[in-house]
C-alpha cells in the first residue's frame, strides 16, 4: 500500500482533466457509472471527475509512468500499457469493475482522503480484469440495480510490476 500526496500543480492538472471529462460526459449525455444521477448532487458528480483524475495522476506519479491525461478516449487505459484507475473516497471499499470492463487490463484501486487541504491517495492494491470479470456480478446497492463485480480490498496484488515507486510524492 502506498500514500501519495500530489503537488499543488498535480493538483491543477488533474482537476482541469477532471472537468473537461465531466463536461464531455455531459454534451455526450453517457450515464454517470461512478455513482447515481439520480442520487448525487450535480456538485458530487462534478467531484467524482475531478477526484477521478487526481486518483489516476498520484498512481502514475507513484510509479513514475507518464499519465495521458486523456479526454474522450473512453477504449484507451487510464495510464500505459493496460492500467484502468478506480479511485473511491470511501475508505473501506471494494474494487468495482462493470460487466463491459476489459478483461485484459489490470485495475487498481486508489482512495482519496479528502478530510485536510490537499487529498491524500492510498493505492491498495490491483487485480486483472478477467480474474474480477470471473466473479458473480451483483446489484450496484439498493438505489441502483446495476451489475458490478467487486473485488475486497485484502483480496488484491499489492506487488505492482512497474518501475520502484518515485519517492518524491510517497507519503
Amino acid at each position: 500500500m502506498y500514500r501519495v500526496k500530489l503537488t499543488q500543480a498535480d493538483c491543477y492538472l488533474a482537476s482541469e482533466v477532471g472537468i473537461r471529462r465531466r463536461i464531455s460526459s455531459q454534451y455526450r449525455g453517457s450515464r454517470n457509472r461512478a455513482g447515481s444521477e439520480e442520487t448525487d448532487t450535480v456538485a458530487k458528480q462534478w467531484f467524482n471527475h475531478i477526484i477521478g483524475a487526481q486518483g489516476e495522476l498520484a498512481f502514475c506519479r507513484c510509479f513514475g509512468i507518464d499519465w495521458p491525461a486523456l479526454v474522450d478516449r473512453p477504449d484507451e487505459p487510464d495510464a500505459y500499457p493496460d492500467w484502468e484507475v478506480r479511485t473511491s473516497q470511501v475508505a473501506n471499499v471494494s474494487l468495482l469493475c462493470y460487466p463491459d470492463d476489459h478483461k485484459e487490463r489490470r485495475y487498481v484501486l486508489v482512495t482519496a482522503d479528502c478530510r485536510g487541504f490537499v487529498p491524500v491517495f492510498t493505492i491498495h492494491g490491483w487485480q486483472w480484469g478477467y480474474e474480477i470479470l470471473s466473479r458473480p456480478a451483483e446489484a450496484w446497492n439498493d438505489r441502483r440495480p446495476d451489475k458490478v463485480h467487486r473485488i475486497p480490498t485484502a483480496e488484491l496484488f499489492t506487488e505492482f510490476n512497474v518501475a520502484a515507486p518515485f519517492a518524491g510524492y510517497i507519503l
